[in-house]
């Protein structure tokens, strides 16, 4: 069973570095939404972000608090986009949106991103512990592609670690049948997929399929999907088991762990297993 398909996780971006931090985590069981901060003891959370320039949201001041509401909270449903605009109509339509999609749906679809600030939501990566998948848009499609290029349905992209990138040592490039560079994988899942290419080396065990709207704006033109195996040399370096005790049951959490730009571990929950003491 894949895990992470009901969690979001909230980033946040300092302008001047140009870092993401991950600063909490939105979850929704169909009945209820939830918010947390991300306060484990990893870089990149949201004590680091606090260190260099975050303020904590008006609408949750507590840092420990879970909150909940059987609706989506108000300062994250005014991030998503109003569909009765006919300006965005046939945007939405094109990405999959239509009047029966919830509002956790069009936010993990749209990410919420608002010009007014440096919030964006993202997909956590969804694994069964043997087997991943991934599903986001290209970055940087209008950087390094002229107006009026597309992508054809049988264009070959292909997956490069860009090593010496200023910003990002772990950044992966995408590049059109291996000679030219479109963009970019998100930063957000640049750690992970760098050392899936690296433990895959030159046997390939991975699916990856594009979708090109050329009437939608530049950050959603390219949807890229990735499927794969779960490479030994990856498992071993991020999964691990916590058993927590309890008086009447022991429960063990698997966890899967991947990266946010350097040496940040985010915490993606693969499995709950619960064992009934006898």
């Amino acid at each position: 069973m894949y895990m992470g398909a009901n969690k979001l996780c909230l980033l946040w971006e300092n302008q001047e570095s140009h870092n993401w931090y991950h600063v909490g985590n939105l979850l929704y069981n169909q009945q209820k939404y939830y918010f947390e901060y991300q306060t484990e003891p990893t870089k990149r959370n949201v004590y680091d972000a606090l260190d260099n320039g975050y303020r904590i949201h008006p609408t949750f001041p507590d840092l420990d608090e879970k909150y909940e509401s059987s609706v989506l909270f108000s300062a994250f449903a005014r991030r998503l986009p109003t569909l009765n605009r006919k300006v965005y109509q046939v945007i939405l339509r094109n990405l999959g949106i239509t009047n029966e999609t919830n509002e956790f749906e069009i936010m993990s679809i749209t990410g919420g991103a608002s010009p007014s600030d440096n919030y964006e939501f993202l997909k956590p990566i969804e694994s069964d512990g043997e087997n991943f998948k991934l599903n986001f848009y290209l970055r940087g499609w209008r950087h390094y592609n002229e107006e009026g290029e597309s992508l054809l349905e049988n264009d070959v992209l292909t997956l490069v670690r860009d090593s010496d990138n200023e910003h990002d040592s772990d950044a992966v490039a995408v590049y059109k049948n291996d000679d030219k560079k479109i963009g970019y994988v998100p930063a957000f899942y640049s750690q992970f997929i760098s050392q899936m290419i690296e433990s895959y080396e030159d046997n390939v065990r991975y699916d990856l399929d594009h979708k090109f709207d050329s009437e939608a704006p530049s950050h959603f033109k390219v949807e890229m999907n990735i499927k794969g195996l779960d490479s030994n040399r990856v498992l071993q370096s991020y999964f691990e088991s916590t058993v927590v005790e309890t008086d009447n049951q022991i429960i063990i959490y698997r966890l899967y762990e991947t990266q946010l730009l350097e040496f940040h571990k985010v915490y993606f929950f693969l499995g709950l297993e619960l064992y009934m003491k006898r």
